[in-house]
Protein backbone atom coordinates (compact mmCIF):
# COMPACT_ATOMS: atom_id res chain seq x y z
CA UNK A 1 0.00 0.00 0.00
CA UNK A 2 2.86 2.04 0.72
CA UNK A 3 4.58 1.97 -2.44
CA UNK A 4 1.19 2.52 -4.37
CA UNK A 5 1.42 5.94 -2.49
CA UNK A 6 -1.77 4.65 -0.38
CA UNK A 7 -0.26 5.59 3.10
CA UNK A 8 -3.83 6.72 4.69
CA UNK A 9 -4.46 2.83 4.23
CA UNK A 10 -0.96 1.40 4.45
CA UNK A 11 -1.32 3.59 8.14
CA UNK A 12 -4.95 1.91 8.88
CA UNK A 13 -3.74 -1.43 8.06
CA UNK A 14 0.06 -0.99 10.31
CA UNK A 15 -2.38 -0.05 13.76
CA UNK A 16 -4.70 -2.50 13.37
CA UNK A 17 -1.65 -5.02 13.10
CA UNK A 18 0.11 -3.13 15.84
CA UNK A 19 -2.91 -3.80 18.09
CA UNK A 20 -3.03 -7.17 17.53
CA UNK A 21 0.78 -7.41 18.01
CA UNK A 22 0.89 -5.89 21.35
CA UNK A 23 -2.31 -8.07 22.32
CA UNK A 24 -0.34 -11.21 21.71
CA UNK A 25 3.54 -10.36 22.47
CA UNK A 26 3.37 -7.42 24.47
CA UNK A 27 4.65 -4.14 23.81
CA UNK A 28 8.12 -4.70 22.99
CA UNK A 29 8.82 -7.47 20.26
CA UNK A 30 10.13 -7.08 17.17
CA UNK A 31 7.32 -7.09 15.42
CA UNK A 32 6.04 -4.26 17.35
CA UNK A 33 9.06 -2.46 16.63
CA UNK A 34 8.84 -3.05 12.84
CA UNK A 35 5.31 -1.94 12.92
CA UNK A 36 6.41 1.10 14.45
CA UNK A 37 8.81 2.18 12.38
CA UNK A 38 6.53 1.18 8.99
CA UNK A 39 3.70 3.81 10.84
CA UNK A 40 6.10 6.47 11.31
CA UNK A 41 7.93 6.25 8.01
CA UNK A 42 4.09 6.00 6.28
CA UNK A 43 3.08 9.21 8.95
CA UNK A 44 6.69 10.70 7.51
CA UNK A 45 5.04 10.77 4.06
CA UNK A 46 2.02 12.44 4.72
CA UNK A 47 4.20 15.04 6.40
CA UNK A 48 2.66 14.19 10.29
CA UNK A 49 6.17 14.60 11.52
CA UNK A 50 5.50 14.62 15.28
CA UNK A 51 3.35 11.68 15.80
CA UNK A 52 5.90 10.08 13.05
CA UNK A 53 9.25 10.94 15.15
CA UNK A 54 7.28 9.73 18.10
CA UNK A 55 6.36 6.24 16.69
CA UNK A 56 10.17 5.96 15.36
CA UNK A 57 11.67 6.82 18.48
CA UNK A 58 9.66 4.16 20.12
CA UNK A 59 10.90 1.41 17.96
CA UNK A 60 14.33 2.68 18.48
CA UNK A 61 14.11 2.22 22.71
CA UNK A 62 12.27 -1.53 21.35
CA UNK A 63 15.34 -2.55 19.61
CA UNK A 64 17.79 -1.13 22.11
CA UNK A 65 16.06 -2.93 24.79
CA UNK A 66 16.02 -6.01 22.61
CA UNK A 67 19.53 -6.26 20.87
CA UNK A 68 21.65 -3.84 22.75
CA UNK A 69 23.03 -0.97 21.66
CA UNK A 70 24.98 -1.44 19.02
CA UNK A 71 23.00 -3.92 16.90
CA UNK A 72 22.74 -2.81 13.54
CA UNK A 73 18.97 -3.10 13.83
CA UNK A 74 19.37 -0.10 16.17
CA UNK A 75 21.57 1.60 13.32
CA UNK A 76 18.54 1.48 11.11
CA UNK A 77 16.16 2.90 13.36
CA UNK A 78 18.36 5.36 14.08
CA UNK A 79 18.91 6.39 11.13
CA UNK A 80 15.30 6.26 9.91
CA UNK A 81 14.84 8.75 13.33
CA UNK A 82 17.41 10.90 11.85
CA UNK A 83 15.44 11.14 8.48
CA UNK A 84 12.40 12.48 10.21
CA UNK A 85 13.92 15.07 12.53
CA UNK A 86 15.79 16.22 9.27
CA UNK A 87 12.67 16.66 7.50
CA UNK A 88 11.42 18.76 10.82
CA UNK A 89 14.24 21.01 10.98
CA UNK A 90 15.76 19.26 14.14
CA UNK A 91 19.24 19.16 12.31
CA UNK A 92 20.99 19.09 15.50
CA UNK A 93 19.13 16.01 16.84
CA UNK A 94 19.60 14.34 13.66
CA UNK A 95 23.12 14.69 13.72
CA UNK A 96 23.03 13.26 17.02
CA UNK A 97 21.29 10.03 15.70
CA UNK A 98 23.42 10.00 12.28
CA UNK A 99 26.29 9.86 14.76
CA UNK A 100 25.27 6.98 16.74
CA UNK A 101 24.02 5.08 13.39
CA UNK A 102 27.88 5.90 12.14
CA UNK A 103 29.48 4.53 15.37
CA UNK A 104 27.92 1.30 15.18
CA UNK A 105 28.10 0.42 11.17
CA UNK A 106 32.09 1.25 12.60
CA UNK A 107 32.09 -1.54 14.93
CA UNK A 108 30.40 -3.73 12.48
CA UNK A 109 33.17 -3.20 9.99
CA UNK A 110 30.32 -2.45 7.55
CA UNK A 111 32.50 -0.11 4.95
CA UNK A 112 29.18 0.38 2.61
CA UNK A 113 26.94 1.53 5.22
CA UNK A 114 29.72 3.60 6.71
CA UNK A 115 30.05 5.40 3.79
CA UNK A 116 26.38 5.61 3.70
CA UNK A 117 26.64 7.10 6.77
CA UNK A 118 29.53 9.64 6.41
CA UNK A 119 27.80 10.53 3.55
CA UNK A 120 24.31 11.82 4.96
CA UNK A 121 26.12 12.96 8.21
CA UNK A 122 28.59 15.15 5.63
CA UNK A 123 25.74 16.70 4.31
CA UNK A 124 23.66 17.19 7.47
CA UNK A 125 26.82 19.22 8.98
CA UNK A 126 27.27 20.67 6.06
CA UNK A 127 23.94 22.13 6.51
CA UNK A 128 24.51 23.01 10.55
CA UNK A 129 27.94 25.07 8.67
CA UNK A 130 30.09 22.74 10.60
CA UNK A 131 32.28 22.64 7.65
CA UNK A 132 35.18 20.84 9.05
CA UNK A 133 33.32 18.23 10.00
CA UNK A 134 31.06 17.78 7.54
CA UNK A 135 34.36 18.37 4.74
CA UNK A 136 35.65 15.09 7.06
CA UNK A 137 32.65 13.01 6.32
CA UNK A 138 32.78 13.51 2.84
CA UNK A 139 36.36 12.97 2.53
CA UNK A 140 35.67 9.55 4.55
CA UNK A 141 33.11 8.92 2.01
CA UNK A 142 34.61 9.31 -1.06
CA UNK A 143 37.70 7.00 0.05
CA UNK A 144 35.66 4.19 1.17
CA UNK A 145 33.19 4.37 -2.32
CA UNK A 146 36.45 4.96 -4.52
CA UNK A 147 38.22 1.61 -2.79
CA UNK A 148 35.03 -0.22 -2.73
CA UNK A 149 33.77 0.68 -6.32
CA UNK A 150 36.65 2.47 -7.92
CA UNK A 151 37.39 5.96 -8.99
CA UNK A 152 34.99 6.29 -12.23
CA UNK A 153 32.06 4.26 -10.51
CA UNK A 154 28.47 6.37 -9.89
CA UNK A 155 28.54 5.79 -5.95
CA UNK A 156 32.23 7.29 -6.40
CA UNK A 157 31.46 10.00 -8.47
CA UNK A 158 28.73 11.22 -6.31
CA UNK A 159 30.32 11.24 -3.49
CA UNK A 160 33.07 13.18 -5.13
CA UNK A 161 30.66 16.18 -6.64
CA UNK A 162 28.96 15.97 -2.47
CA UNK A 163 32.64 17.05 -1.54
CA UNK A 164 33.26 19.24 -4.32
CA UNK A 165 29.82 21.34 -3.74
CA UNK A 166 31.10 21.95 -0.09
CA UNK A 167 34.55 22.71 -0.99
CA UNK A 168 33.27 25.36 -3.82
CA UNK A 169 30.72 26.31 -0.63
CA UNK A 170 33.32 27.41 1.60
CA UNK A 171 35.32 28.84 -0.92
CA UNK A 172 32.73 31.01 -2.30
CA UNK A 173 32.42 31.65 1.69
CA UNK A 174 35.72 32.83 1.91
CA UNK A 175 35.78 34.87 -0.82
CA UNK A 176 32.87 36.64 -0.18
CA UNK A 177 34.46 37.16 3.76
CA UNK A 178 37.61 38.52 2.40
CA UNK A 179 35.70 40.99 -0.19
CA UNK A 180 33.91 42.21 3.00
CA UNK A 181 36.27 42.57 5.10
CA UNK A 182 38.51 44.96 2.22
CA UNK A 183 35.21 47.00 1.94
CA UNK A 184 35.11 47.51 5.59
CA UNK A 185 38.90 48.85 5.32
CA UNK A 186 38.44 51.29 2.52
CA UNK A 187 35.17 52.86 4.57
CA UNK A 188 37.33 53.02 7.21
CA UNK A 189 39.94 54.73 5.59
CA UNK A 190 37.42 56.66 4.35
CA UNK A 191 35.61 57.71 7.13
CA UNK A 192 39.06 58.50 8.96
CA UNK A 193 40.33 60.87 5.43
CA UNK A 194 37.37 62.82 5.78
CA UNK A 195 37.52 63.57 9.86
CA UNK A 196 40.86 64.72 8.52
CA UNK A 197 40.25 67.21 5.96
CA UNK A 198 37.30 68.58 8.19
CA UNK A 199 39.74 69.19 11.18
CA UNK A 200 41.78 70.95 8.90
CA UNK A 201 39.21 73.12 7.74
CA UNK A 202 38.25 74.17 11.47
CA UNK A 203 42.03 74.90 11.73
CA UNK A 204 41.99 77.03 9.12
CA UNK A 205 38.85 78.91 9.96
CA UNK A 206 40.02 79.95 13.36
CA UNK A 207 43.28 81.67 12.25
CA UNK A 208 42.04 85.66 12.68
CA UNK A 209 42.50 87.82 9.89
CA UNK A 210 44.99 90.80 9.45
Amino acid sequence: LRAQGQNGEAIKFFRQSLEIHEREEGTSSVAVANLCSSIGLALFSTSNLQEAEHMLKRCLEIKKELFGEHHDQVASAANNLAIVLKGAGNLEDAARYLGLALRIYEAGNDAAKVATACSNLGLLHHSLKNFDEAQVHLERCLALRQKEFGVEASASVKAAAQLDQLVQHRQALKHKEKRSKQREEREAKGASSSVTSMSDRGEAASVPST
